[in-house]
């Protein structure tokens, strides 16, 4: 389940509303694929088991202000 957003409040806006969904964190991540820049929000494991990108992006909480 990720999403994918041209700029970082819409990308942040997003996050924060899918971590209140589903009541956990999630990732936020700046990404350039094919010289297009973006930011993709995901689903992040449990804190012990994030690994590699997981642990560089930036974490959303479901408490995060819009």
């Amino acid at each position: 389940m990720s999403s994918f957003h041209r700029d970082w409040k819409s990308a942040h806006t997003a996050a924060v509303k899918l971590a209140r969904e589903l009541n956990k964190e999630v990732g936020l991540e700046k990404f350039k694929e094919y010289n297009t820049p973006g930011f993709r929000v995901f689903s992040l494991p449990k804190r012990e088991n994030r690994y590699g990108h997981e642990l560089r992006c930036e974490v959303v909480a479901p408490s995060d202000p819009l």
